[in-house]
């Protein structure tokens, strides 16, 4: 790769999606490939693309030597905007002569936006609307086949800290704790003391 940057002669940006499933040796190592392109006068920038528990892992003390050395930018100007992500949506993916009226209510496509966080969730369950649509032959969409699509536990405690970028083993390294018991604790199963205990853990992460 360091030859490959001398021989563009030309700063270099490496962007890594899903960066929050970085082990702690790959992002030391990132770095050390940025001390190396630095000492042979090249100039590299390593753009980490990823959910809140990036922006945490980067906070840890273990990590301050990368962390004092990145820039945290956080991308939420898109909730305030959901409604406008929904038109933006219908408007690359339907013909002139077609409306987001003619697909969807007004009321549906708001309690579609209201009821979701992520785009990812929104194109998702807006597909299945329209599945469901044509399946029972109703059209525009309505909020009752809204409804019918999104699951229960859509604002669960497990939902978000998955939004987050926190699955099961990641909350076992965090907890110091087994899978099973990660588990009952999101079930609501695990014994009292115990589950407060994790409770105050994932609190300082920032989430739920």
């Amino acid at each position: 790769m360091l030859e490959a940057i001398k021989k563009q002669n030309k700063p270099i940006a490496l962007f890594v999606d899903e960066a929050h499933d970085l082990s702690t040796q790959t992002l030391v190592s990132l770095k050390r490939l940025m001390d190396l392109v630095y000492s042979n006068d090249c100039k590299l920038a390593v753009i980490l693309a990823g959910h809140p528990k990036l922006s945490n892992d980067l906070k840890r003390p273990s990590m301050e030597e990368i962390g004092a050395r990145s820039q945290i930018f956080y991308l939420n100007h898109w909730v305030e905007n959901k409604l406008h992500y929904g038109s933006w949506l219908f408007e690359q993916c339907c013909s002139k002569d077609v409306t987001q009226d003619d697909i969807i209510t007004t009321e549906a496509m708001e309690l579609l936006i209201e009821s979701l966080v992520t785009p990812l969730q929104i194109n998702h369950y807006l597909s299945r609307s329209l599945e469901q649509g044509y399946t029972i032959g109703v059209k525009p969409i309505t909020p009752d086949i809204i409804q019918s699509v999104l699951v229960p536990d859509l604002n669960s405690s497990t939902a978000e800290l998955s939004r987050h970028g926190y699955n099961i083993q990641t909350l076992c390294e965090i907890l110091n704790a087994r899978p099973s018991e990660v588990r009952a604790y999101l079930q609501g199963q695990l014994n009292p003391n115990k589950a407060q205990d994790f409770t105050k853990e994932i609190h300082k992460l920032g989430i739920v």
